[in-house]
């Protein structure tokens, strides 16, 4: 499966987000939070009924 078809798969499951879903590492006081998909890891922060996709850091590595 694609990255994109991954992350559409988790941010649009609501119960899957909220046990995947953590305040960023370190920074607990933004108020964006941290999921990881396969070795990536996305930032979004939810307003209202909508999630803002922030970022997406890719792996250190490639295999």
């Amino acid at each position: 499966m694609q990255l994109a078809q991954c992350v559409r798969q988790v941010l649009s499951d609501p119960v899957a987000l909220e046990g995947l879903a953590a305040p960023m590492s370190g920074l607990p006081e933004i108020p964006f939070l941290e999921v990881v998909v396969g070795d990536y890891r996305l930032f979004f922060r939810r307003i209202d009924d909508t999630l803002w996709l922030a970022g997406v850091w890719p792996p250190l590595y490639a295999d």
